[in-house]
């Protein structure tokens, strides 16, 4: 089957899944992009006050660390973030089996 023949059997329904399958790529590219490039800024920070505290260069280190305060956030308090992956089930399970529970009540 071709796509004029997909497009014709779906009818009027296939012209937003296909506006919506190209707007998620776009959105997947740019944020692919995105993260690229924060990942390159972020190893090419840390790599300079590494270099400055080895060099007992206390200042140049806080000021650098300063002047960049969300790399500086993401990599100090990264150990204290609670990835998402773990809250979801532990709040999502219990409320979908009382929400489940109370279904079957009524």
């Amino acid at each position: 089957m071709d796509i004029k023949n997909l497009f014709t059997a779906g009818g009027v329904v296939m012209w937003p899944l296909l506006l919506s399958s190209v707007l998620a790529v776009g959105l997947i590219v740019e944020r692919i992009k995105f993260w690229v490039i924060i990942s390159t800024r972020q190893q090419l920070v840390l790599r300079n006050v590494l270099n400055l505290y080895r060099q007992n260069n206390v200042v140049s280190t806080i000021d650098t660390l300063r002047k960049n305060p969300d790399i500086s956030a993401r990599v100090l308090l990264k150990p204290q973030e609670l990835p998402v992956g773990v809250m979801t089930p532990v709040v999502g399970a219990p409320f979908f089996v009382y929400l489940a529970k109370s279904k079957v009540k009524k």
